[in-house]
């Protein structure tokens, strides 16, 4: 007998190549916004591009309430990022979070803040909300530029045509106090899913009409645009469209977070469990750790049984809309609802092994369920006993 510790990373398998914007249905639009948006977000994320200019990098997205990329935001303010000081231009990203890592490489992970509204029987928007800690910078003698705190946002618009079909339509990029208000088609460069997942992305360019869309990001000041500038340097055009931004940096919505909702991770565990090959007989035990998501055995074939898994535990437990359903909500809305289904649910699996191979039914799976909004990653371990193969 062998008892054996692993710890494996839960990751969300990449979902396939889209040759043109992708369509959903009315019914898939209900069920999405009832799951709190988190998948609808991820269908159209944008990818974003940062620069650094005269040497200098710019502030980089952070956490606005003590998170990390290890921890969730706490909501009080004893947990609020404190703001970064000013200093003189260019350095822009003095005292601030910075990518922390040479350029022409991904950058690291930075929360995204989501919300979305559905404004309409044919309009719902996503806001993709990014933080910093300060904008711009003093230039002394001309102009104070900066300020403590910056909230900058992609906004998109996702309409529902004469047939019930939804598409992103428009997309509002924020910029100086407004947006630039973009027909999809409009904008210059759009990513399909697979190309996001492959890597860097920096090209193609000038392809539209694709789910996800190119965002730079100014150096100094943090406003948004569909294109790359990278002729003005000078203090006063940070502060225009003339606002220097570049591809020396990038960030993707990174798939190994989970958001709400049920999968399927046979294939994921045996290849991170090679180890199970070895047991002639045996048992492999799985145990996440964490009490606001579960794992299950259940149906590995048709993929609506997870989509109709998460519906039916959201109809059972629901959302706290209106704050009397539930005394523990520190976390927002979906945090005592997450804790309730956890319970339903189970924090362990136990699997037989013979000859090597998980012994489950023709139609069971290992699945994982995520029952918060936003993206988690979590931890779970995997005991394997059982008799090892001579």
């Amino acid at each position: 007998m062998r008892l054996r510790n692993v710890h494996i990373l839960a990751t969300v398998l990449a979902t396939g190549q889209t040759a043109a914007v992708t369509q959903i249905t009315d019914d898939d639009m209900t069920s999405l916004l009832n799951q709190g948006g988190a998948e609808l977000a991820d269908r159209y994320a944008p990818m974003w591009f940062f620069g650094q200019a005269l040497n200098q990098p710019p502030c980089y997205p952070t956490w606005a309430f003590g998170g990390s990329p290890t921890s969730n935001d706490v909501y009080d303010s004893s947990h609020k990022t404190p703001a970064a000081a000013q200093c003189e231009y260019p350095d822009v990203g003095c005292k601030c979070r910075n990518p922390g890592v040479a350029i022409k490489n991904r950058a690291p992970d930075f929360p995204i803040y989501y919300t979305f509204k559905r404004c309409s029987d044919t309009e719902v928007r996503v806001a993709y909300n990014l933080f910093y800690e300060k904008d711009g910078a003093k230039v002394i003698g001309v102009i104070d530029t900066g300020h403590d705190y910056d909230w900058e946002r992609v906004i998109i618009i996702h309409s529902r045509d004469g047939n019930n079909m939804w598409a992103p339509s428009r997309a509002l990029l924020s910029s100086h106090s407004g947006y630039h208000n973009l027909a999809w088609g409009d904008i210059q460069n759009t990513l399909t899913t697979e190309e996001i997942e492959a890597g860097d992305a920096n090209d193609p360019n000038g392809v539209r009409n694709n789910d996800h869309p190119k965002v730079y990001i100014s150096w100094s000041k943090h406003a948004h645009f569909d294109t790359r500038n990278t002729g003005w340097v000078d203090p006063i055009s940070q502060s225009t469209d003339n606002a220097f931004r570049s591809n020396d940096w990038w960030h993707y919505v990174d798939k190994k977070y989970y958001a709400r909702g049920s999968y399927l991770i046979t294939d994921y565990v045996e290849t991170q469990l090679p180890e199970i090959k070895n047991y002639k007989v045996g048992i492999l035990h799985l145990f996440i750790k964490h009490t606001s998501c579960a794992l299950s055995l259940n149906e590995n074939w048709d993929d609506d049984v997870q989509a109709d898994m998460s519906d039916a535990l959201e109809r059972i437990v629901p959302y706290d809309k209106k704050g009397n359903l539930y005394r523990h909500s520190a976390e927002g809305e979906d945090d005592m609802p997450a804790h309730v289904k956890s319970a339903l649910i189970g924090a362990s699996v136990s699997i037989p092994i013979s000859n090597g191979q998980l012994a489950t039914g023709t139609w069971q799976g290992i699945w994982y369920l995520e029952f918060r909004a936003q993206k988690h990653r979590r931890n779970v371990v995997a005991t394997i006993q059982g008799e090892k193969n001579e």
